[in-house]
């Protein structure tokens, strides 16, 4: 999926932060040793288990039977059975088999799962179940996610220091990623409204041995879901639309019905609205511009709701192309046009002059793509193959995509903080987490906003994006007073969140 689901995503902010992680302590068995991981008996959960029976016994003959009984024949984005079975080989060649369970995520759904295994050699790969719902025991998506063993405890200061010390260590720790090929980036450090550190790393294009550069175009994945979360809070702010307005009140001509008269704007803005996601669906076409959201919306908003509006949380691509559409509806502009004019202009970003932006030079993406390295062991490839050689879009879809600088998003969320975007009180609305992200997990979803609130720390607020082999890489969190900025074009989940993870765990305890 080009942006990650929520299971891996925090599986791995957890993982990445070894002080977070602490805080986290694995369920004990009656010996005090670690309980092993049960995977539930759910459809994919059972579908997890026979994953994982099937890799271990690594013959051919299992791994086909494996996807004869629950591999769907309706897949996504080109995928097929023999593609899945092709993959499923190499990974059996490359971690040497001997899976087990360390971390899982549900969602509270029973046709979701995301487990992160470990294998014999010590090795760690991810790996997300989604259930046909027409077919709950053959699995729509069976998404591999590259991640890297787990390293020494990244090392910095104890306690509350003073900014320069912050600044210092921080550059100390990304240098030495970068170092060691494990960064490729810009890197964006503020305390208030001052820049203490802002670097770039690694080269944008190898090929053509150009370096990154401060004024570098990367991709952002899921980040501008922000900018949207903000741009329908801007309508509800000025009384032109309400939270509670439901989809058919807005958009009557929405195809579904059900999705009319039960979806709400909080519903979308959360992800728990039950839409479709336009990457799970069959009449995606990886390489097509899409550049409107109601061209996105045209993939997926006939399809039936995946549960009661509500009910739970389902992240959700499409449900952030469907309030773009909104926007249009009720400002009378275009999604692109009404962002650059109430949130890119008033925050002083640099792409609200798109034709100048668009002659800023670009990050193509390298990546580790798990179809035939689902380990992560091999040299990172262009990805090329996948967004093709244009640079990152300079569409707004809604959900994200949009290629922006690190100093451009730091305006953006200035602009926030400084109430230049929204007053205050519809501020404290928008970065209030609403709904759970998974049982028992300290962070929460607002409207478009990510919200982590671990003990002792400040709340770390922002949006992630990038996905499994895309590389893409993006994360913006404002913590306390400090706010960081990071863009990659390595994948987020390999690459990124481990070097990222510990920096924040460090911003939260200042």
């Amino acid at each position: 999926m080009m942006n990650t689901t929520i299971a891996i995503t925090l599986a791995a902010l957890l993982a990445a932060s070894p002080a977070r992680a602490q805080q986290q302590p694995a369920p004990a068995g009656p010996s005090g040793a670690p309980a092993p991981v049960q995977i539930p008996a759910t459809p994919a959960g059972t579908a997890a288990r026979a994953f994982m029976d099937a890799v271990n016994a690594g013959d051919s003959a299992t791994l086909h039977a494996f996807v004869e009984r629950h591999v769907s024949q309706t897949l996504a984005m080109g995928w097929t059975p023999a593609r899945y079975e092709a993959m499923f080989g190499r990974l059996v060649r490359q971690s040497g088999g001997g899976l087990e369970p360390g971390r899982l995520m549900d969602q509270g759904d029973p046709n979701y799962l995301g487990v992160i295994f470990q294998t014999r050699s010590g090795g760690r790969i991810g790996v997300e179940f989604v259930a046909d719902p027409a077919d709950p025991a053959r699995m729509k998506l069976i998404e591999l996610h590259p991640m890297p063993p787990r390293g020494a405890r990244p090392e910095f200061p104890q306690g509350k220091v003073d900014e320069a010390t912050v600044a210092a260590a921080v550059a100390r720790h990304v240098g030495a990623a970068a170092e060691a090929d494990r960064f490729s980036g810009v890197v964006l450090l503020a305390h208030g409204s001052r820049i203490v550190h802002h670097q770039a790393y690694g080269m944008a294009d190898r090929e053509a041995g150009r370096a990154n550069t401060l004024d570098t175009r990367i991709g952002t994945g899921s980040v501008p879901k922000m900018i949207t979360g903000v741009a329908v809070a801007q309508l509800v702010e000025h009384g032109r639309l309400k939270f509670t307005d439901t989809l058919g009140a807005v958009l009557p001509d929405y195809p579904n019905e059900d999705a009319r008269r039960h979806v709400t704007i909080h519903h979308l803005l959360t992800h728990t609205a039950g839409v479709g996601d336009p990457f799970l669906s069959p009449g995606y076409v990886r390489g097509t511009r899409y550049a409107t959201p109601r061209e996105w919306m045209a993939l997926f908003a006939g399809e039936p709701l995946a549960f009661r509006p509500g009910e739970r949380m389902q992240y959700s691509n499409g449900g952030y192309a469907v309030l773009a559409a909104v926007v249009e509806r009720v400002s009378g502009q275009p999604f692109g046009e009404y962002v650059r004019d109430h949130v890119f202009r008033p925050a002083g970003m640099a792409v609200a002059n798109l034709d100048a932006y668009r002659r800023l030079p670009w990050a193509r993406g390298y990546s580790r793509p798990p179809e035939t390295d689902p380990m992560g062991l091999e040299p990172r490839r262009s990805n090329e193959w996948m967004v093709g050689d244009h640079g990152p879009s300079t569409d707004l879809s809604g959900f994200g995509g949009i290629g922006l600088t690190a100093e451009d998003l730091f305006r953006f969320t200035q602009a926030l903080r400084e109430h230049r975007l929204l007053g205050a009180e519809m501020t404290r609305t928008v970065l209030e987490g609403k709904v759970d992200v998974g049982p028992g997990a300290p962070v929460k979803y607002a409207y478009g906003f990510y919200v982590a609130a671990f003990p002792d720390e400040h709340p770390t607020i922002g949006h992630s994006g990038g996905g499994s082999a895309s590389g893409i890489g993006a994360d913006v969190e404002m913590v306390g007073d400090w706010t960081l900025v990071v863009l990659s074009n390595y994948d987020l989940e390999q690459d990124l969140r481990p070097m990222a993870g510990p920096v924040l765990g460090f911003l939260a305890r200042q």
